[in-house]
C-alpha cells in the first residue's frame, strides 16, 4: 500500500526535450526527452538508440552521465571538458612465456593457506580430432 501512495503523490511535469552539443562551434542537437516528477524521479530516452545505448549513441551517453554524476539535472549542460576524440587501443598484452608443464601445473587449492607437498597437474590432451581428453596426475 506504502507503494501506491507513494506513486500517486508523484508529479509529473511536462517531457523536455534535452539536447547534445559536440563541440562550441557546432549547433546542439535534440539528443532525446526528458520526464521527470517529483521526489527527483526521472526518465531520460536517447533518440535514435536501441537496447544498447552507448553503443548506438557513445557522446550522448557519456554527456548524460556525467550530467548525472555532476548532479546536474540539466542533461543539455554540454562537456566541453571531457576530450571525447577517438584513442588508439591498447597494444594486446603478450603471454607469459612458460612450457605447457609450467601452465598446467596446480600451485594452490581453494580453502588451504600452505603450500603443497607434492606437485600435481591437471589440463587438456587433444585425443582425437573431435575429443579432448582431461586429466589430472600427482607426483
Amino acid at each position: 500500500m506504502h507503494f501506491f501512495r507513494f506513486y500517486r503523490s508523484l508529479t509529473l511535469y511536462e517531457r523536455q526535450p534535452w539536447t547534445y552539443q559536440q563541440a562550441p562551434q557546432f549547433l546542439p542537437t535534440i539528443a532525446g526527452y526528458v520526464k521527470a516528477w517529483s521526489e527527483n524521479v526521472v526518465q531520460l530516452t536517447v533518440k535514435g538508440s536501441g537496447h544498447f545505448v552507448p553503443m548506438d549513441r557513445p557522446a550522448q551517453t557519456l554527456q548524460m552521465l556525467v550530467n548525472f554524476l555532476r548532479n546536474n539535472y540539466n542533461y543539455s549542460t554540454p562537456i566541453f571538458d571531457v576530450d571525447t576524440t577517438p584513442q588508439p587501443t591498447l597494444a594486446p598484452i603478450s603471454p607469459p612465456k612458460c612450457t605447457r608443464k609450467e601452465s598446467d601445473r596446480i600451485i594452490s587449492m581453494p580453502g588451504l593457506d600452505w603450500s603443497l607437498p607434492f606437485k600435481q597437474y591437471s589440463g587438456f590432451l587433444k585425443g582425437s580430432d573431435t575429443h579432448m581428453l582431461h586429466y589430472w596426475y600427482s607426483i
